[in-house]
């Protein structure tokens, strides 16, 4: 088949009066077909995104594990998330300015946190309320025999010998009744956790958890509560379809409440100064602070930041641009430096610089991005740079005479 010649690189310049060869949203893969083995493809949309908020969009992120796989973007003043499976909702609290927002994750046993910087102020969100039941046991000794408890539709009920059950409402999971309410509640949280002993405790069928909820008891409340953070959780029902003893209080309105208060928390920064960017290095968050070469750090599983916790970049006098974690080493872009920190372990001086990793590249504003362990940057003199065990140049005067003229354009 005849060969298709493709442009592997946007290419223009103005001033030496050349043809353009232009090149937009494209990324390249093999093609055995294609004579030089390459084929240009197009980039998926993102104009979804702009159907919310007022926009400009300033800001995309996700990361794997972080609120299910959820997509954060920033449109206006507004910080927004949208689920994998497309539900979009907005975050309650104002990203300030109209410059670049930056994020990082912090998560650790019991807690994930995004962390946004903007500019103006330093904010954490931690996801929404998760919505919650109660089931209380309100008079009797005990359970009775084949009382039922449905919670979203999967069936629980009590037994004074366990045999096995499918979880539906015509036949439930055994749950082994004990001496008293309390042991007999203790014995569904344990069915719902999957902690008791299976075939004894409950039916060997409950193959795991219950990956809907998650239970807590203190005498005599049962605590049900979703674990997703969104409004579906209020829609999650409950009930006592079997109470022959009347002794069995659930929700009247047979739904969980209080879930899907989604809002922005503050985080005062020592003097009031001005966080730009952030980023993530053993559990700590580092913040770099604007128009300086001072950088302060949030301890792991802490959201605040002591006015003690700081250290300032060494390399050059120069601001901070951006933060990059890299492996086990964050990376400070200046304006015309590069250095970069490792994490020591001591409590106390948490971070050092790496000796002889000092970079003579810093960055424009907005243009540093780590793809799979290489640092791209647009440096001060217009040229991209790959940053990996040395910097290489990897633009050519068509790309850089465009972000010549786009930085002239803005100023």
């Amino acid at each position: 088949m005849p060969e298709v010649p493709l442009s592997f690189s946007d290419f223009q310049r103005v001033y030496a009066d050349l043809p353009p060869a232009p090149l937009k949203n494209r990324f390249f893969e093999e093609n055995p077909n294609q004579g030089n083995k390459r084929a240009a493809i197009a980039r998926p949309g993102t104009t979804v995104l702009g159907s919310y908020g007022t926009g400009p969009i300033r800001k995309i992120f996700s990361q794997p594990g972080l609120f299910g796989g959820a997509l954060f973007f920033v449109s206006g003043d507004e910080l927004w998330r949208r689920d994998p499976d497309g539900t979009t909702f907005v975050i309650g609290g104002v990203v300030y300015g109209d410059g670049e927002v930056s994020m990082c994750v912090a998560k650790g046993l019991d807690y994930e946190r995004l962390f946004l910087a903007d500019g103006a102020r330093l904010q954490f969100y931690s996801g929404g309320s998760n919505a919650s039941a109660d089931i209380e046991w309100t008079g009797g000794t005990n359970a009775v025999n084949g009382d039922t408890i449905e919670i979203n539709d999967t069936y629980y009920q009590w037994q004074s010998t366990v045999t096995d059950g499918l979880g539906t409402v015509s036949n439930p999971f055994k749950v082994l009744r004990g001496a008293d309410w309390d042991e007999s509640f203790a014995n569904l949280q344990a069915a719902i956790q999957f902690t008791g002993t299976s075939g004894v405790t409950y039916s060997s069928t409950i193959g795991g958890q219950n990956l809907q909820v998650t239970v807590s008891f203190t005498t005599p409340v049962l605590t049900v509560t979703a674990r997703i953070d969104t409004e579906a959780g209020n829609l999650y029902t409950i009930s006592n379809p079997v109470d022959a003893g009347g002794n069995i209080a659930v929700p009247v309105s047979g739904f969980f409440s209080g879930g899907n208060f989604h809002g922005l928390s503050g985080i005062e920064m020592p003097d009031g100064l001005p966080p730009t960017q952030i980023t993530t290095l053993k559990s700590y968050v580092i913040i770099a602070i604007g128009q300086t070469d001072r950088f302060y750090w949030v301890k792991p599983a802490e959201v605040t930041v002591d006015a003690l916790d700081f250290a300032t970049a060494e390399a050059s006098p120069d601001q901070i641009v951006s933060l990059v974690t890299m492996q086990d080493t964050v990376w400070f872009v200046g304006q015309t430096v590069t250095e970069i920190w490792y994490a020591t372990g001591d409590v106390d001086l948490p971070f050092s610089p790496v000796t002889g990793r000092v970079y003579d590249r810093g960055a424009l504003s907005g243009t540093v991005v780590n793809i799979k362990g290489t640092l791209y940057l647009v440096d001060q003199d217009y040229i991209v740079y790959a940053i990996g065990g040395q910097a290489q140049r990897i633009s050519n005067h068509g790309i850089e005479e465009q972000i010549r003229l786009s930085v002239a354009s803005e100023t």
